[in-house]
């Protein structure tokens, strides 16, 4: 499992170089702090590959709701059950 969860986090932080690149051409902001990659990222760092990815999936379909105003968004400390 940890291979797993190594491989993940490798792939999003190609992510994250890649698009890097695209985002400084087209001048495109998120509008979250941390962005969704660096949220995914702790988030599975923090809880591991299964509830990590799941609230950085969360994450992710909240990022162009128009519901929320963007801002800090910080990864939490603990889940509650």
């Amino acid at each position: 499992m940890r291979f797993l969860k190594r491989w993940v986090m490798r792939l999003i932080v190609s992510y994250r170089k890649s698009d890097s690149l695209l985002i400084a051409k087209m001048s495109v902001q998120c509008i979250y702090r941390p962005t969704c990659s660096k949220y995914m990222l702790k988030s599975i760092h923090r809880f591991g590959l299964w509830k990590g990815g799941l609230l950085g999936t969360k994450r992710i379909c909240r990022c162009n709701s128009s519901k929320f105003d963007g801002g800090e968004d910080p990864v939490p400390t603990f889940l509650s059950k």
